[in-house]
């Protein structure tokens, strides 16, 4: 039976993490975020810095957006985005290891 990406995906991922990749406030170093950003094609300004605002330097999700200026809707969008990115990532960095 033919299985979309997706749900290859969703079945690998449960099965195959080691540790936690979930993006969260203040969980990833500054170098992981501009990768992550880099994959995603993130251009604005104002998202970028309320995303690293969030996720390298804790501020609150609320505290991030209000002050760069950015809706909660669109950081949330992007954050689900980003989130993604670095799910799939974590998948493929076993593909680097030589684990597989």
């Amino acid at each position: 039976m033919f299985m979309k990406p997706d749900e290859h995906i969703l079945r690998h991922t449960l099965s195959c993490y080691r540790c936690s990749v979930k993006l969260t406030a203040a969980n990833i170093c500054n170098e992981h975020f501009w990768l992550l950003i880099e994959l995603a094609g993130v251009r604005s300004e104002k998202i970028i810095m309320s995303l690293k605002d969030y996720l390298v330097d804790g501020f609150s999700k609320k505290e991030a957006c209000e002050k760069n200026g950015v809706s909660l809707s669109y950081f949330s969008v992007t954050l689900k985005k980003l989130s993604y990115i670095n799910k799939i990532s974590a998948l493929l960095s076993v593909y680097y290891h030589g684990d597989c």
